[in-house]
């Protein structure tokens, strides 16, 4: 066991015989020799054994600086700085500490511009592992070094997540909050990490939710820092309007909203776009448990939001969960009391979308909610285009709706702004006779008679275009229920001359004499 000691010893003697003979050599200011000499270090750590060096029993203060900052950007032959990241962590793991310098009234001298600085704004993928191991080395909190550009190591902190680092400088009395008047940047701004001056208003809170892993500096900065003015400040907004729980909304960070929301952050305030929290609360993925939590706070606080808020689109809460395809939050929202009639800015209501997105469930979920609240459902609601979710209904091929709305007293007889009624879409779109069938029958029990003989766009009715598309079972279906073959259209044509265009299709041909001698209809 001696032996083994002795050569640990021996080889430990030899490395630290090395890097002082190494460093006695090294000329700094030979701009050639720093490459070589920086990788000569990287080869003497990687492989070191035993005991660290005292740096500083070898280096001055001002040559460990240098080496710091100077292998935040030492690169091996592939262009990565691995080795730079292992001298830095290889200095942090000796036990180096930096010594601050002391000016003449006494006082540690703050201004500077250390490795820390260098590093985060480093473009390297581990810069966030070196600012780390910087820290190890920076570790005086009491002092809160400052660059030229009016960036602290409290931002480099908060910019990198690194919560036991901000503790520390809380704990000490730093102030997120005081205005540093040279730069015109409060110590909240920690977007002084981005040089984002855009961002200059912000606060803590709202930068911490831009972050990766913000929550554990929430709920530093929660506990230490906001105090007495926690409900004031927690929905303080920045310059273009956001709140904190905004960008936590927005950032999916739904860990820090439900922090922010617990701890009394409101959720009725709308960011300049008009969203409130609910709104982009509906335009995340698997939101449900958010939702709950926010209906669960506003009945604890008896504090009423509105379901029925629009944004700056005219979009409601129920509007983005269906448009999101989240049904059981939109079949939540109604249960709650959304209001399916409001439309979007194109006129659009809940019941449009729900026959856009083919969300059957939906549609008999809201008229049966409806029926419970006695509230009429407006039907017959028509769009920027004049379409009805009837329209959509019958585009879609969609009878389990269509046939649900026309129950419920839809009106197969309203036209778009392109003169379409419901029959042109089915008899335009798909050669589906069991839709146009369904369509007449249910009609008819309504009584509203569908309007057979309609003109759409360019005059065409609903039997040329079934003809046109060589829809040949929708045309005879047609023709046996009395469409007239002798109307014609904006260009004279009758159903006669557009059929002739498809002569190709015999069976079509075929069919509509057949079907005409047997109606004795003249053509």
């Amino acid at each position: 066991m001696n032996i083994y000691n002795n050569v640990d010893n021996h080889l430990n003697k030899q490395n630290l015989d090395r890097l002082r003979d190494m460093h006695e050599k090294f000329n700094y200011e030979i701009e050639e020799d720093q490459h070589e000499f920086l990788g000569q270090l990287y080869c003497l750590f990687i492989d070191w054994e035993g005991q660290y060096p005292d740096f500083q029993d070898i280096f001055e203060p001002e040559e460990v600086d240098w080496l710091l900052a100077k292998s935040i950007s030492f690169r091996d032959e592939e262009g990565h700085n691995r080795p730079g990241e292992l001298i830095i962590k290889f200095v942090a793991n000796s036990g180096y500490k930096y010594q601050p310098k002391i000016e003449q009234d006494g006082k540690p001298l703050k201004r500077r511009t250390t490795a820390v600085y260098h590093a985060a704004r480093s473009g390297f993928l581990n810069k966030d592992i070196m600012v780390r191991e910087l820290f190890k080395i920076y570790n005086d909190f009491d002092v809160n070094y400052t660059d030229s550009s009016g960036m602290t190591h409290f931002h480099v902190a908060c910019k990198f997540g690194i919560a036991d680092v901000v503790e520390k400088f809380l704990e000490l009395g730093q102030d997120p909050n005081l205005l540093v008047h040279e730069t015109g940047y409060s110590a909240l701004h920690l977007a002084l990490a981005y040089d984002r001056s855009e961002v200059a208003r912000s606060t803590a809170l709202h930068l911490i939710c831009k972050m990766n892993h913000p929550k554990a500096l929430m709920k530093l900065l929660l506990k230490n820092c906001l105090g007495k003015r926690q409900s004031k400040l927690i929905d303080a907004q920045d310059k273009e309007g956001k709140t904190a729980l905004h960008l936590a909304l927005a950032h999916c960070r739904k860990k820090v909203a439900r922090l922010l929301l617990k701890s009394g952050a409101d959720p009725n305030l709308a960011n300049p776009e008009g969203s409130t929290a609910l709104h982009l609360i509906c335009k995340m993925n698997r939101p449900n448990a958010l939702l709950k939590l926010l209906f669960e706070i506003s009945d604890k606080k008896n504090q009423p939001f509105s379901l029925d808020a629009w944004d700056k689109e005219g979009k409601t809460v129920l509007h983005l969960a269906l448009e999101n395809r989240l049904k059981d939050v939109a079949e939540w929202l109604l249960r709650k009391g959304a209001d399916s009639n409001l439309a979007d800015k194109e006129r659009s209501t809940a019941l449009h979308i729900i026959c856009k997105m083919r969300f059957n469930h939906l549609a008999n979920i809201l008229f049966q909610i409806s029926d419970e609240k006695h509230r009429h459902v407006l039907v017959d609601a028509q769009d920027d285009e004049g379409n009805t979710p009837l329209h959509f209904a019958m585009c879609h091929v969609n009878r389990e709706v269509a046939r649900l709305l026309l129950r419920r007293g839809a009106n197969p007889t309203l036209a778009n702004k392109d003169g379409e009624i419901p029959l042109h879409i089915a008899c335009f779109w798909y050669n589906d006779v069991e839709s146009l069938r369904m369509l007449f029958e249910l009609s008819n029990d309504k009584y509203h008679s569908v309007q057979l003989n309609a003109k759409g766009k360019r005059g065409m009715t609903p039997l040329n275009g079934a003809l046109y598309f060589g829809y040949e079972e929708a045309a005879e279906f047609l023709l046996r229920q009395g469409a007239d073959p002798q109307l014609t259209d904006e260009l004279g044509n009758t159903a006669l001359h557009v059929m002739s265009k498809n002569s190709h299709n015999k069976d079509l041909v075929e069919m509509f004499f057949k079907v005409n001698d047997e109606l004795n209809q003249q053509l």
